[in-house]
């Protein structure tokens, strides 16, 4: 193995762009992502092969895998969203994109020729995914704080002459977190006459969520909640890089060919999977334990009611899409505060994530850094007096 030197320019390189990021996590607020410190343990597995190739229910014939960990994973959240225990299935993704195209894929497979149905509120991928699809999509219009208008789908279902829909519903806007209510998704759709498949993006809130639920979530897996789900593991379980989950009710109903025996059909979009994403996954889900994970979601909650009460008091116009948000929605600020804090920017409105690695200490530095800006937010040349919930 290369070593590099203290005097080597490689070494120099790489200590720079180390120095840099870990200079720029202190302003870390404004994406959901956060940086946990890597468990040590795993740190020796960095330098080995984990390939978690084909179904994820057969082992391979190489032992450079971690598809039995994969497996844990997957039942541990399967159980979280309250998914019978027969019916649940699942696999590591790349992140949650990959999680909503999975999801997609079955329910095209379920029912061909149905247009896809979400908010103008949800990830790009959504749209994304049924173009590679060949799916028709559909905006459905929200509210002012970015949820579903669920009369808006209404008046589109029933304009749609295809007896099924394919609805995907957000747990967490990438904004303002507003969530989408699957049950009222599920009326609606009822009340419509329509055969379905619905998928839950919980890439952003589907974890913390589900922690607060009492008993099973309304969005989980069990018969009133959503047929397929996806979440990310880089953003509240603090993995260090993009990865995710899936899990579906539906069984994927495998038949291997001659060419699958040796590591089992493959009913994921990708053949090799990250071994060390489940690994990871695993660890961290499994170290902190549904109690310590719940902390955390509460903390986050916390720290975002914090930001807010802080925010208002500076004189600045926050607000949360429902109580339990970890994002807190503002104007934003002046480009000063930009060229060092990194924050969205979408038709004015800017927001923090109060992810477990965000801090009161961040928070209020970043409110000193606000406040020293520019007395007030600005809006066309005027001062805002009240919050703008426009999306």
């Amino acid at each position: 193995m290369t070593t590099l030197s203290s005097s080597d320019p490689l070494a120099d390189t790489v200590a720079d762009r180390l120095r840099r990021l870990a200079a720029a996590e202190r302003h870390k607020v404004g994406f959901p992502g956060w940086s946990a410190a890597f468990p040590q343990s795993l740190v020796p597995f960095l330098s080995h092969e984990l390939n978690n190739y084909g179904d994820p229910e057969v082992d391979p014939v190489f032992p450079w895998h971690t598809k039995d960990l994969e497996r844990e994973l997957v039942e541990d959240l399967a159980d979280l969203f309250g998914a019978g225990p027969a019916r649940r299935w699942g696999h590591v993704t790349s992140g949650g994109s990959e999680g909503v195209l999975h999801g997609l894929w079955l329910a095209r497979a379920a029912h061909p020729g149905a247009k896809v149905y979400h908010s103008r509120a949800a990830h790009p991928c959504v749209a994304r995914s049924a173009g590679m699809l060949r799916m028709e999509n559909v905006a459905v219009p929200t509210d002012i704080q970015g949820e579903m208008n669920y009369t808006a789908l209404m008046r589109r279902l029933v304009a749609d002459p295809h007896p099924s829909a394919i609805v995907v519903a957000t747990i967490g806007t990438t904004l303002t977190e507003a969530v989408d209510d699957v049950r009222s998704i599920r009326v609606t759709l009822s009340a419509a006459g329509k055969q379905s498949h619905l998928h839950a993006d919980a890439a952003m809130s589907g974890i913390p969520l589900a922690l607060h639920a009492e008993g099973r979530p309304v969005f989980g897996l069990h018969a009133q909640g959503a047929d397929s789900l996806s979440i990310s593991g880089h953003k509240f379980l603090g993995a260090p890089f993009p990865c995710g989950v899936v899990l579906t009710r539906i069984d994927p109903g495998r038949s291997p060919s001659a060419s699958d025996l040796l590591c089992g059909a493959s009913d994921s979009l990708t053949s090799s999977r990250n071994g060390h994403a489940a690994l990871i996954l695993w660890y961290l889900l499994k170290e902190r334990g549904i109690s310590g994970l719940r902390e955390l979601a509460q903390a986050g909650q916390a720290t975002a009611e914090y930001a807010q009460r802080r925010l208002a008091a500076a004189g600045w116009p926050a607000w949360r899409a429902h109580r339990r948000a970890r994002t807190v929605v503002f104007p934003t600020p002046h480009h000063t505060v930009l060229e060092t804090w990194a924050l969205p920017v979408v038709r004015g409105i800017s927001h923090i994530v109060c992810t477990p690695g965000v801090t009161r200490t961040r928070v209020d530095r970043f409110v000193t850094a606000i406040s020293a800006a520019i007395p007030e937010p600005i809006k066309d040349g005027q001062p805002w007096t009240t919050p703008s919930r426009v999306l």
